[in-house]
């Protein structure tokens, strides 16, 4: 019975999500090929995913640049999954190679609801409020405003819900260990390393207090898995990030050393964590970051309401201990 209570939940939200996709591209068509999308991503993303059904690696933009790189650089995210199979269906199913973000996007809100709602339903069982949240979740403004822009947002609604998922269930069965570890290394090619480091940061913050929570004898066995995992990602990642540290050191901020370019300008340490956590007005970077435009600035306003409440909520488990 309570699968098919599920299944008829999930239904309902599936279709919901068409609904509303559907309204943006109505309203506004090609919704997600502004900006960025449209001039950067979209062109290196149909040729990069078109040489790969030519039958050659996507190593080389002969039309950019004189030539300039797409495999090596990550942010292209040719080899991800969810490209391949935007580009096969704009290409093969629409014969408009134009709509690859649009699927791109559509996918991973499909993907991001089903999952965001079986994460938040085995915290409450609550079949409505699980539907309703995972809705909100994945149509939040930051979501689909920086989607629109940067196609390489929309992952992390399928992926953040995803490692907290498998998380929660290290200790069940070893299979989760390999589940999670390959998870994690996919969404290392999804398009964006910060994001994919921003959610490893909350995976860990988020096993403490599960760890905390708990306190039980099985929580070593449960550490012990989660390194396991994590190793197991490290070496899925390595192939891109070994290319990326080669970029970092002939990029334009200097041939900086990787250890040199996370303290210069703009990628500093103390910017990302304190600029996480305060508002712009309260805090305000030493790097480029004082003179970023105003939807940066918003951008921070958004991370921080978050991040207060995550450790507000940190700071309560503690003192109520």
């Amino acid at each position: 019975m309570a699968k098919n209570i599920d299944r008829n939940f999930l239904i309902v939200g599936i279709i919901i999500v068409l609904l509303l996709f559907s309204f943006m591209e109505f309203l506004y068509p090609y919704n997600f090929s502004k900006d960025d999308n449209l001039v950067q991503f979209l062109p290196v993303l149909i040729e990069g995913s078109g040489q790969i059904f030519y039958g050659h690696f996507p190593s080389i933009n002969l039309h950019q640049l004189m030539g300039s790189k797409i495999i090596e650089v990550g942010t292209y995210a040719v080899l991800y999954p969810p490209t391949i199979i935007s580009y096969f269906i704009s290409h093969y199913f629409f014969n408009n190679d134009f709509l690859l973000i649009e699927i791109f996007v559509l996918i991973h809100l499909i993907i991001g609801f089903i999952i965001t709602y079986f994460l938040i339903d085995s915290k409450i069982n609550d079949k409505v409020i699980s539907l309703l949240a995972s809705l909100a979740f994945i149509f939040s403004g930051y979501v689909i405003i920086l989607s629109a822009a940067w196609y390489y947002v929309i992952p992390t609604i399928v992926f953040l819900p995803l490692i907290l998922f498998l998380n929660d269930r290290l200790n069940s069965n070893k299979k989760y260990i390999f589940l999670l570890g390959i998870s994690r290394g996919i969404y290392f090619y999804s398009g964006n390393a910060q994001y994919f480091a921003f959610t490893l940061f909350f995976e860990f913050l988020y096993m403490l207090i599960n760890v905390y929570q708990n306190n039980q004898k099985n929580n070593p066995e449960k550490i012990k898995r989660y390194i396991i995992s994590i190793i197991l990602t490290l070496l899925l990642t390595l192939p891109l990030f070994l290319s990326q540290l080669k970029n970092v050191s002939v990029s334009n901020r200097g041939a900086l050393v990787f250890l040199e370019y996370l303290f210069s300008q703009s990628s500093n340490l103390k910017d990302f964590i304190l600029g996480s956590i305060f508002t712009y007005p309260i805090f305000k970077a030493s790097s480029t970051i004082v003179t970023a435009p105003t939807s940066f600035i918003n951008i921070y306003y958004s991370g921080a309401i978050f991040s207060l409440l995550f450790f507000g909520q940190f700071s309560f488990l503690f003192s109520n201990s």
